[in-house]
């Protein structure tokens, strides 16, 4: 007869040494029960796995490369009986440890089963991890990864943008994982994968010092594993959808599933998901009455795994992640213009195959091959990708709406006369003096004659007056496509060959190719080609054609406001080869050196985890390799070279060769250190120490060789150009905790630290100390900003005690520093300015942040009886509150904060003196499990955000320290200007003040089936 008896499994804990990425390590002792004394020879399984082992003399046993998971391990030995221990976690990177007492037969004959609980103290923990697992995820009212790590200590989430900051670092300083894969973009540093939430085995949240395995991040690290296929058939299908109620649905709509299961054999498994998703609105606002327009995202992601048991011990493995979203951008600007708003196109790709082998019983090691791929198109709402289809030689703007909105479509009819043009090309309406007066204009517009007949674009061309009307509104003037992948190999080896000693180390490369076309000003300059193919060379045929200088001219005056590397400058969909030299599709740009750029990283590692008794030490050193592998400026305030060098083949405005050289390259080591110990039975301290170092974004790094000629001697508009020679950014952190707990129940934990960081990027103006040697001034990047991090975390945890279980957390930090991302100095560089470094709150500086889970469930046949029936088993109630105080700003005189012109604000208090308002937020999900047939079941949820429909401010004006108006109207400058314009200028310009950005996410309800099986 089956006896469960329902209990914590004794001893198991998580080491904190870091392991393979997405497995773990099962260990314990076994022990007679009666006696006490250890038990050699007694076999350790985990059900419907190959994974297993035995244990030693001593009675220890150790599985190494588990998959992460939740695991049956069983016990069985002659003369005991078996014992079974469910719900064993493995989490990746980390191991379970779990000692077993075993019943001699005489006095027990049935099958005993424990339930595992992880304890509430991680007595091998030396830094902070926050652990979440399927199971919980399935309960939190939260969708995606990026939910749930906001949720963790340390991490404070800007609601305006959707951001996520750990433990005050800047955005890009998290390294994101699924299965082992990084899946931040080395462009930008952001990390874009989705993942269906059936696909989520467990998240791993490092907010602390992570050990010497981890590199290229500074505030963190997320390691998200994805399930893998058992021996049986499983999978799920899922819906999800808002519109049960029409009145208040912003058009919230995905649809996912999921399957797992054997291949032919026992010996290869796989697991698949996918999941569509159609959001109208994918991110509403409170104020915005209903959905906003052009708002919405339709994406797609598949997710994979084929394992392969090839022999015992050894297993080769394939997965990947793809996800792909098309998003509409609501700007208020283009309100009245909304189908100009940009748009884009995001695709994201990491793949991975590795052999695991394990070496004796104490040995292992993994080595791996990935790929990340990740490219994205951004752009004008109407005309997307079709670059020539954006020229308009006077792109409507901000006439008729005062400068606060872009105009909407208009029919009106302008005029424009006597506008030859002898230079070949300029910026407004541009036409050209031909053979014979004529002049050419650009297509996309309807030409009229002075009596409104509708002309030819040929007719018109020679026409001395022009009239014509605009046949749409302003079109959004920038245009991006980029492109970054990296192959990857690596190898880790692990073992404890050495009594008390978890020895970890390896080495990983990565070569990335990097592709970058961005067109500043695509509406204000494409026009001039479509002006070149309009009127094409002259010749017998086409008398009035251009010459070749002129049609030249013309050309480069469209293509001269682009940076690009790795595509053609006449075409941005074709690729450039790193070498390029035959690849170039006009004489007049050098794109010999504007190539793919291919960046190499090399890292190793050492990390050793001593454990004494009940001491920890982890130890480790990292090294790190960052080559740009590109040209640099030989000296960076002289760009060009020196008015003064009379050297033969030299010039000093132009970029030649000798002004350029190979750009550095940094070596970087870094030690970490954690201790751990417990200071009583039921008090933990641990301490950890720590050296990190990232790369910056490569954006930062690289820029078109063309491109920084021309915007050095040009000068105009503000673009910062890219710096080879950035050094990688440096963070120094400490961190302690103890924790204690309470009648085995209850945990209260204070984490308290500290972080110096240095050589962060910023934006400078650099011009030559002396200008008789150059007069060339302009912005690039350097490394010259840093910052400190204070603060504490407060974690209290109840397990389920009575159907309840809560978790709480309160942070209190303070971030400073002098600049909070790397444009934060634009306005300065731009002017030409004195950089003043001030030490103020960043801009993320989220004084107090508040976190609180309470969670109500009931198991089969538990909870309110109403005859034979039990209403409420395997049923739950979530709740989750979040409230943070308000991010920093900096009070100003009362201006026109909402003008689409240029104006300079005029400071009242020191940077970042003041604080927005506190934010407030209560989510809830009900869910019911109803059990089918065998095997099968239909959960069914409602999903609530922001129950209490609560108007959060997440972005307020400096002027009046609230989101709904500038008080601009209330001073002198405003009533001239509403006197000036008239009693519409006030309607207009309320209504540009009412922006619905300036405010968080509104009341919303979804409901949810999901059919297990």
């Amino acid at each position: 007869m089956l006896k469960r008896i329902l209990m914590s499994c004794l001893g198991f804990s998580i080491p904190i040494s870091l392991y393979a990425g997405t497995t773990g390590k099962l260990s314990g002792t076994v022990t007679d029960s009666q006696t006490g004394e250890t038990i050699p020879g007694v076999s350790i399984t985990l059900e419907g796995t190959v994974y297993g082992g035995a244990t030693d003399v001593s009675g220890n046993y150790v599985i190494y490369n588990v998959p992460a998971g939740s695991y049956t391990l069983q016990a069985s030995s002659v003369g005991y009986a078996k014992t079974k221990i469910e719900n064993v976690k493995i989490i990746a990177d980390y191991g379970a440890k779990v000692n077993l007492k075993l019943s001699p037969e005489s006095i027990q004959t049935s099958e005993v089963v424990v339930v595992a609980e992880r304890p509430l103290i991680e007595k091998t923990q030396t830094s902070s991890i926050s652990i979440v697992t399927s199971e919980e995820i399935s309960k939190l009212p939260t969708r995606g990864y990026n939910e749930v790590v906001s949720l963790q200590a340390g991490v404070v989430e800007d609601e305006d943008t959707g951001n996520l900051y750990i433990r005050g670092g800047r955005i890009g300083e998290v390294a994101y994982y699924v299965d082992g894969v990084s899946q931040n973009n080395p462009l930008t540093g952001e990390a874009n994968t989705s993942l269906n939430n059936g696909a989520i085995e467990q998240v791993v949240v490092i907010s602390g010092g992570f050990n010497a395995e981890y590199g290229r991040a500074m505030s963190g690290a997320v390691n998200t594993t994805t399930k893998s296929g058992g021996k049986s058939f499983n999978g799920s299908l899922e819906v999800v959808t808002d519109k049960v109620s029409p009145d208040e649905s912003y058009g919230y709509n995905i649809y996912g599933g999921t399957i797992g299961g054997p291949l032919f054999t026992d010996k290869i498994n796989f697991f698949l998901s996918g999941e569509f998703r159609d959001l109208e609105d994918r991110f509403p606002r409170s104020t915005a009455s209903g959905k906003l327009p052009h708002n919405g995202l339709s994406g797609f992601t598949g997710q994979g795994k084929l394992n392969f048991n090839i022999i015992s011990g050894l297993d080769l493995e394939f997965g990947g992640v793809w996800s792909q979203d098309k998003v509409d951008e609501y700007i208020h600007t283009y309100k009245f213009d909304i189908d100009h708003a940009a748009k884009r196109d995001d695709t994201n790709r990491s793949l991975y195959g590795k052999i695991k082998q394990t070496i004796g019983s104490k040995s292992f090691y993994e080595v791996r091959y990935n790929n990340f791929y990740n490219q994205r198109f951004r752009g004008d709402g109407t005309h997307f990708k079709d670059l020539e289809s954006y020229g308009r030689s006077s792109n409507p703007s901000h006439d008729r709406y005062y400068t606060v909105f872009w105009n909407e479509n208009l029919d009106t009819t302008y005029t424009l006369s006597n506008l030859a043009d002898t230079t070949g090309f300029r910026s407004g309406w541009n036409s050209l003096n031909g053979a014979g007066g004529t002049r050419t204009i650009d297509n996309g517009f309807a030409f009229y004659d002075k009596t409104g007949n509708l002309v030819t674009e040929d007719q018109a061309a020679k026409m001395d007056t022009i009239y014509y009307k605009k046949d749409e509104g302003h079109v959004f003037n920038r245009y991006l496509h980029s492109e970054s992948s990296y192959h990857g190999v690596s190898f880790d080896y692990t073992t404890q060959v050495v009594d008390n000693h978890n020895i970890k180390f390896g080495f990983a490369g990565e070569r990335h190719t990097l592709r970058r076309y961005e067109h500043i000003a695509p509406a204000t300059s494409m026009h001039l080609y479509n002006v070149a193919q309009i009127r094409g060379l002259k010749t017998d045929a086409n008398p009035d054609g251009l010459t070749q200088e002129d049609y030249d001219a013309l050309v480069k005056g469209a293509f001269t406001d682009v940076n690009a590397y790795g595509y053609q400058i006449l075409d941005p969909e074709k690729e450039l080869s790193s070498g390029a030299k035959d690849d170039a599709s006009t004489a007049f740009f050098n794109e010999s050196e504007n190539g793919a750029k291919h960046p190499v990283t090399v890292s190793a590692y050492l990390q050793d985890t001593f454990e004494w008794e009940k001491f920890v030490l982890d130890i480790g050193f990292r090294f790190d390799y960052l080559d740009a592998a590109t040209k640099a400026l030989k000296d960076p305030r002289v760009p060009l070279g020196s008015k003064l060098d009379t050297t033969s083949n030299v010039s000093s405005d132009k970029l030649d060769p000798s002004d350029l050289t190979d750009s550095k390259v940094y070596k970087k080591i870094s030690p970490r250190i954690g201790i751990a110990f417990p200071a009583t039975e039921t008090t933990h301290f641990y301490f950890s120490y720590g050296k990190f170092y990232q790369q910056p974004h490569l954006q930062d790094l690289y820029v078109s060789y063309d491109f920084l000629e021309y915007k050095v001697r040009t000068g105009g508009y503000y673009f910062a150009l890219g710096n080879p020679n950035l050094k990688p950014e440096e963070t120094i952190a400490y961190e302690t905790g103890v924790t204690k707990t309470f009648n085995d129940n209850m945990l209260f934990g204070i984490k308290a630290y500290y972080k110096d960081i240095n050589d962060l990027v910023q934006v400078q103006n650099l011009t030559s100390p002396d200008l008789t040697v150059s007069d060339f001034g302009y912005a690039t990047y350097i490394n010259s900003d840093y910052g400190t991090v204070k603060g504490v975390d407060f974690e209290y945890e109840m397990k389920r005690t009575n159907h309840v279980a809560i978790g709480a957390k309160y942070g209190l930090m303070w971030t400073k520093g002098t600049g909070s991302n790397p444009e934060s100095q634009r306005n300065v560089a731009w002017t030409g300015g004195e950089v003043v470094k001030t030490v103020a709150p960043l801009d993320f500086d989220q004084r107090h942040n508040i976190s609180l889970n309470i969670d109500i469930s009931n198991k089969a046949k538990e909870g309110m009886m109403i005859g034979d029936f039990y209403p409420f088993e395997n049923a739950s109630a979530n709740f989750q509150f979040n409230a943070g105080s308000g991010f920093p700003y900096t009070p100003v005189v009362p201006y026109n904060e909402v003008t689409l012109l240029s104006v300079s604000e005029n400071p009242v208090r020191s940077l970042n003196s003041e604080n927005g308002p506190w934010t407030y937020s209560l989510d809830m999900k009900l869910n019911k499990t109803f059990n089918l047939i065998s095997k099968m079941n239909l959960e069914i949820y409602c999903l609530v955000k922001n129950l209490f429909d609560t108007e959060n401010q997440v972005d307020i004006y400096k002027s009046s320290g609230a989101s709904n108006t500038t008080n601009y109207l209330n001073t002198p400058a405003g009533q001239n200007e509403l006197n000036a314009n008239g009693a519409g200028f006030e309607s207009v310009y309320q209504n540009a003040e009412s922006n619905p950005l300036n405010y968080g996410q509104p009341r919303q309800v979804r409901f949810g089936l999901i059919l297990n099986f």
